[in-house]
């Protein structure tokens, strides 16, 4: 006769653990092959040694171990700790249109940031990135508290090119260094793609070319302080709303 032996079987549980809100983390149990974890309704299923645990809130996990060969049985412990989500907001500066070409996304609540998609944005990892897509884009950002745990947000930047801007332009300018009016330039012209834009003297001298929508006349020619009075302006504009030309005059005040 051959009598087998069994060994004393050894328990084990999963150790004690944090995870975020968002996950659903698997418990383990080991050792044998019937097992009751407790609280039920908060594990996928009770009785396997391996369930989901679903509860949001921090919860101490039992699970009844038993042998039924030799009727071993133990309770073991696990404590799961659930971490809180950041509160991550997302909003916008304005929607974009002929006159304004991009928009200044703002995120908030987390300490890490990183936006999808990255079309047309100046930096998707920064909390306030500027945005200026050729369509209507949902930017999403997701952000990472100091916990780790992330959570996401999203917002609409809508884009429409159909209606009508003002293109305009100053008739008078005083460069007197008093920080208003200091600097002809063109004015809500929104995206500009290409630009053509000069300025003659009364004598036909050319004082000002630029092809760069941020650029001014400070008033000033061949570094010195340009004479008052009446200069001619030239402006032709590839913008996002359709070719723009426009000339005139500008009277340069002292």
């Amino acid at each position: 006769m051959n009598v087998t032996i069994k060994a004393i079987p050894v328990f084990t549980v999963s150790p004690d653990n944090s995870v975020c809100l968002n996950n659903k983390p698997q418990l383990t149990a080991s050792g044998v092959n019937a097992y009751l974890w407790s609280p039920a309704s908060l594990v996928s299923n009770a009785t396997i040694s391996n369930p989901v645990a679903n509860t949001a809130v921090t919860t101490l996990y039992s699970v009844i171990i038993k042998d039924t060969t030799c009727g071993d049985m133990d309770t073991l412990f696990t404590n799961l700790v659930i971490l809180p989500l950041p509160t991550v907001t997302a909003d916008k500066s304005n929607d974009i249109n002929c006159a304004i070409g991009s928009a200044v996304l703002t995120a908030a609540g987390a300490l890490q940031y990183n936006w999808s998609p990255p079309t047309a944005l100046s930096n998707r990892a920064s909390p306030s990135p500027i945005a200026s897509p050729g369509g209507t884009v949902t930017y999403t950002v997701t952000g990472t508290g100091n916990n780790g745990c992330s959570n996401t947000a999203a917002v609409i930047v809508y884009v429409d090119f159909t209606g009508k801007v003002s293109y305009s332009v100053p008739n008078a300018f005083t460069p007197n260094s008093d920080g208003k009016n200091d600097c002809f330039r063109i004015k809500y012209f929104g995206q500009v793609q290409e630009l053509h834009f000069i300025i003659y003297n009364r004598w036909g001298n050319l004082v000002f070319a630029s092809s760069n929508a941020d650029d001014c006349w400070d008033g000033t020619y061949k570094g010195n302080p340009a004479e008052a009075g009446n200069y001619v302006y030239y402006i032709k504009a590839k913008t996002g709303c359709g070719p723009v030309e426009r000339k005139g005059n500008v009277l340069l005040l002292r």
